[in-house]
């Protein structure tokens, strides 16, 4: 982001000033206040959670409870997306579950493939619906759209991809696990 600022400024056929003051001015509408809040609580959030062990706890609870491998990806997918529809941010969903959800998801023996692509999935999907979104925030507002109708609007088509998802991500991960344990 401050690498295309530079280059803009540096491109700007206007001014320096104006192209300053523009900046100054986007960065004082609420849409771009909104964003930054979600991303500054999803790494509050991401740092109280790691400070208070989850990934220890995902770990001794998968091992205890065998739920490991297929099942915690799909819980994955599960949890990032509500995570990223509570926060309203997929980026800071990734980031978040990418130092917390993953590696505990490794340890219990999910393909990190698998992983990534369900903490990715989940984090589109939260981030689609979040009414505090700046995806949701953005496209209500350029659409002259009220958020709450946006989302209500979206969810059907969001919960349609995500239940096949959430059945392919146990089921993906599940079956090659499976085939390795009848193996021995």
């Amino acid at each position: 982001m401050v690498i295309g600022l530079i280059l803009g400024l540096l491109l700007t056929k206007s001014k320096w000033g104006d192209y300053a003051q523009g900046l100054f001015d986007g960065m004082s509408q609420p849409i771009g206040v909104v964003a930054i809040i979600a991303w500054f609580w999803a790494g509050m959030f991401a740092t109280l959670l790691q400070a208070g062990g989850l990934v220890d706890g995902l770990i001794w609870f998968g091992f205890q409870t065998g739920f490991e491998a297929g099942w915690f990806v799909g819980l994955t997918f599960v949890l990032a997306a509500l995570f990223s529809s509570a926060v309203g941010t997929g980026y800071g969903t990734v980031s978040a579950f990418g130092i917390l959800m993953y590696p505990a998801g490794v340890v219990l023996g999910a393909d990190p493939t698998m992983m990534l692509a369900a903490i990715l999935s989940g984090a589109v999907f939260g981030d689609n619906l979040a009414p505090v979104s700046d995806t949701t925030i953005v496209s209500a507002t350029t659409q002259e759209a009220d958020v709450p109708g946006v989302v209500r609007s979206r969810f059907k088509y969001s919960i349609a991809a995500a239940i096949p998802a959430l059945i392919l991500f146990v089921i993906l991960v599940a079956l090659p696990r499976q085939q390795e344990n009848s193996k021995c």
